[in-house]
């Protein structure tokens, strides 16, 4: 057994895989510089699109009316907003807060 945990043999099949995947990945990366290149995207551009993606920060809550609960609408429902919408036939828009509210 080797200094950290791992046998010779094991590290032999780790960079086979490694090797392996490196393989199948240059194809779509050339690809995609190829395309890069013919549309002028730098890579920066493609890392701030990904922060982009992700969403916007989340401006409203969806609060608990009798206790100090919150939903931020990510998720599953909370039992408390599930109960409202059934028994009381509220929408998650009437219970809604947003940010400007909140301040």
């Amino acid at each position: 057994m080797a200094k950290y945990g791992i046998t010779q043999a094991e590290l032999l099949e780790l960079e086979r895989e490694l090797a392996v995947r490196r393989r199948s990945l240059a194809e779509p990366i050339r690809q995609a510089c190829e395309l890069m290149d013919r549309y002028g995207i730098e890579l920066d551009e493609l890392i701030d699109a990904e922060a982009t993606a992700q969403g916007p920060k989340i401006t409203h809550r969806h609060p608990d009316p009798t206790r100090s609960e919150t939903w931020d609408g990510q998720g599953p429902q909370p039992e408390w907003l599930r109960r409202a919408l059934l028994v009381e036939g509220l929408r998650p828009a009437d219970l809604r807060v947003t940010a400007s509210e909140d301040a």
